[in-house]
């Protein structure tokens, strides 16, 4: 379809995607988020006519970030099925909202695919391993019918092949490997193959590089921060959800869900049930993010009715959408700020600055799991980087900023006079 504008195909794939059945919610994040930035980007193109080639070559772009690490799979999976609706628009005139069909890679015999339930239901695999640990047990009898072995006659030489052929493809993946290599060969034993030996349970698997994320710095962070127009109700919202984060380290998942019934602004404290953990933890919390949240609240948060703190900046104004909408802020004040994009490193790394300044500071690694509201005191140390130069001054730590002003000014001259 010649001769028409990317802003009319945008438009036309937004009102088929509302009467697919999204949400006014998804749509306004689809417009916002992803569609606007493909209009600019044809724009800085000197072209606002539409083109499937200049959609390619969007494409191409984030591709290149992903594989780079500078943008994640979730957002690069979404950035690529808006682009692939946009073309089906702009090509035939009707949005393809079909998504391709899940293959199994690795299909064995109709007898090995029954074994593979069996050992599925007999070991009570949990719900959400399921589907890792069948696909893996699947690729073990693929690899056993490929040798051409009957099952009496698998041994442990097998195994051992099969580990060697898929430790390279699969290194972020070896536990659940070792578990199916595991399941697998105690089922072959106890139905008559004797020529197994081994107890695979008993094999260490190694696990995968975990990937050390630097946090913010303290020039960094003074920058973000200054970054941040006060002035405006964006500039309050985003200021207190940054300074909450610096000072509790909370999870984005955390912030983005806290309701204004979790905070005691009397005793300075808020309470939630953590998302991933489903544990409570209750947090203090200072007199200047105190601040923060109540100008925010008091002057600039619209009041409609939600039970969310943070809430979007345009109408119908609803709660912001997932870690993904912090992302976005972090990035942008960055940007502004003129902070580096350093691969991995996301409005998580604020997390991870929290953690890092409180183990600096002489905090217990146990303490530090119980703050973070990490059930395993393993959990803690991946968050912790011991170089001095990336920590953040601020997280647990607001001394250093005078407390002149707001309601709890009284609090802090008080504490200080004592």
């Amino acid at each position: 379809m010649e001769h028409q504008s990317i802003q009319s195909v945008v438009k036309s794939m937004l009102q088929q995607y509302e009467s697919y059945g999204a949400s006014k919610r998804t749509i306004e994040n689809c417009r916002k988020g992803f569609c606007r930035p493909i209009i600019q980007y044809f724009v800085s193109r000197d072209s606002e006519r539409y083109s499937s080639d200049i959609l390619d070559q969007y494409l191409d772009m984030f591709k290149e970030k992903y594989e780079k690490g500078i943008i994640g799979s979730n957002y690069y999976s979404t950035v690529t099925r808006v682009v692939k609706l946009l073309k089906s628009v702009g090509d035939t005139g009707i949005a393809d909202f079909s998504r391709a069909p899940v293959v199994r890679i690795y299909e064995p015999s109709s007898i090995h695919l029954q074994m593979v339930d069996e050992i599925i239901e007999i070991n009570k695999v949990a719900k959400g391993s399921v589907k890792t640990i069948s696909s893996k047990i699947r690729h073990i009898f693929c690899f056993i019918e490929q040798n051409q072995i009957k099952d009496e006659d698998v041994t442990d030489e097998l195994f051992y092949r099969f580990i060697e052929s898929v430790s390279n493809s699969n290194k972020g993946r070896m536990i659940e490997i070792m578990r199916a290599v595991s399941l697998t060969s105690e089922y072959l034993k106890s139905n008559g193959s004797l020529k197994l030996r081994t107890d695979f349970s008993l094999l260490p698997a190694k696990r995968s590089t975990i990937h050390m994320i630097p946090p913010y710095s303290q020039e960094e962070i003074k920058k973000i921060i200054e970054a941040i127009d006060l002035s405006t109700s964006i500039g309050k919202r985003d200021y207190a959800i940054i300074m909450l984060a610096f000072d509790t380290g909370l999870r984005g998942c955390d912030i983005v869900k806290l309701k204004l019934k979790d905070i005691d602004w009397e005793n300075q404290t808020l309470t939630i049930i953590q998302k991933k953990t489903g544990f409570q933890i209750i947090q203090a919390l200072n007199g200047v993010v105190l601040n923060a949240l109540a100008d925010y609240v008091l002057e600039a948060r619209p009041d409609n009715g939600e039970k969310e703190v943070f809430l979007s900046a345009s109408i119908p104004y609803k709660a912001l959408s997932g870690s993904f909408s912090l992302n976005i802020i972090i990035e942008k004040y960055c940007r502004l700020a003129g902070v580096e994009k350093k691969a991995r490193r996301s409005f998580h790394s604020i997390r991870r600055a929290f953690a890092t300044e409180l183990s600096l500071n002489g905090v217990r690694v146990d303490e530090i799991a119980e703050m973070l509201g990490h059930r395993q005191i393993r959990s803690s140390k991946p968050y912790l980087s011991y170089d001095r130069n990336q920590i953040s001054f601020v997280a647990a730590d607001f001394s250093e900023i005078p407390l002149t002003k707001g309601i709890y000014s009284k609090s802090w001259i008080h504490n200080v006079e004592e």
